[in-house]
């Protein structure tokens, strides 16, 4: 029996993430937040540096976010945890083992393709460029919004709701589809700004999600690919913080 099948958001709850919640996490929270910190710059105080503005906007959007993803979805997150305490020891040893070794090979056949066409100068993704950035700007908040905020928004957006419901009909496409749509969180702001190199440089990104959803397909439950995203971005923040 799957329990990805079994255990699934409602009709409702489908509804609300899509038409609400993620319209918020895309584009109503971004112009929210950066609208209130406009204003806390000009007439509050504007000696803020533009690297401490990205950290709180981002902060803000990922808390915002969580917090409604929490509250819409908490009996489907109650019922993987049951599903993951269940088998808490094994959840937690498979994760630390072929989840982490998955994510990184897969990372590794994402990161070769995208050498095979660009050039060393231009095929690290904007994104990553910006994550550091704003790493050396705050190293708390950034590695709270990386290791807590972020696995947790998107792995319920894209895992979650996404994943789980194709996943009803083919766990081909449910991969599939997931994995580009998370692909294309992390560069569609950059190819709507005109560079098309994100397109290759989304790849990456894609193998990441793919490690996810077979996380989620291999444990069958929620809790899985969210801990691995998070212990994946931990891994990454801790590289990061030595090399600055």
């Amino acid at each position: 029996m799957s329990l990805i099948k079994e255990i699934k958001l409602s009709n409702r709850q489908k509804a609300i993430g899509t038409i609400i919640l993620f319209p918020w996490y895309l584009y109503f929270a971004p112009s929210i937040f950066n609208f209130l910190i406009k204003l806390y710059t000009v007439f509050i105080s504007n000696d803020v540096s533009s690297e401490s503005i990205n950290v709180y906007f981002n902060v803000l959007i990922g808390l915002s976010t969580a917090i409604l993803l929490l509250a819409v979805f908490k009996d489907f997150i109650k019922k993987n945890w049951e599903i993951f305490r269940q088998e808490l020891l094994e959840n937690i040893i498979w994760i630390l083992t072929i989840g982490i070794i998955s994510s990184y090979v897969l990372g590794y056949i994402g990161e070769f393709i995208v050498n095979l066409f660009l050039s060393a100068d231009t095929r690290e993704a904007t994104n990553q460029t910006f994550v550091v950035t704003m790493l050396s700007s705050n190293v708390l908040l950034m590695t709270v919004h990386a290791v807590i905020l972020a696995p947790l928004v998107e792995e319920l957006f894209f895992r979650g709701l996404i994943f789980n419901t194709l996943r009803q009909k083919s766990a081909f496409w449910a991969h599939l589809i997931s994995a580009f749509l998370f692909g294309l969180l992390h560069v569609y702001s950059y190819i709507l700004a005109g560079d098309m190199t994100e397109w290759l440089k989304l790849i990456p990104y894609m193998t990441a999600g793919l490690a996810f959803s077979y996380a989620y397909e291999r444990r069958q439950n929620i809790i899985a690919p969210i801990v691995l995203h998070s212990i994946k971005n931990l891994i990454a923040v801790i590289l990061i913080y030595v090399m600055l």
